[in-house]
């Protein structure tokens, strides 16, 4: 038997898509062209890696798999040159 229960996603744009990040369910991404294709890919995913859980015996679902308000904040890290330098030139050879 299976009960209904909501989960909090995240979408994150990223040159015309949305890519979807479950915070509690790392292992679980997926992504969508539009919000609404990234919803439903994400319902399908997380059922799938459920399914997959239940399967092999895994964790229950924790209780607060759903958020109803989502803080979000910017951080200003300083990044070694090396790691920006390494990702402009892999830019610039696509």
């Amino acid at each position: 038997m299976a009960k209904r229960r909501k989960f909090t996603v995240i979408l994150l744009p990223d040159e015309g898509k949305y890519h979807v990040v479950f915070p509690d369910y790392p292992g679980c991404t997926t992504q969508g062209t539009t919000v609404e294709e990234a919803l439903c890919m994400a319902k399908e995913a997380m059922e799938l890696y459920l399914e997959v859980e239940a399967e092999r015996g895994g964790d229950p679902v924790p209780e607060n798999v759903h958020v109803p308000h989502l803080v979000v904040g910017e951080v200003d890290v300083e990044v070694p040159d090396s790691l920006i330098e390494a990702k402009e030139e892999a830019k610039q050879t696509v």
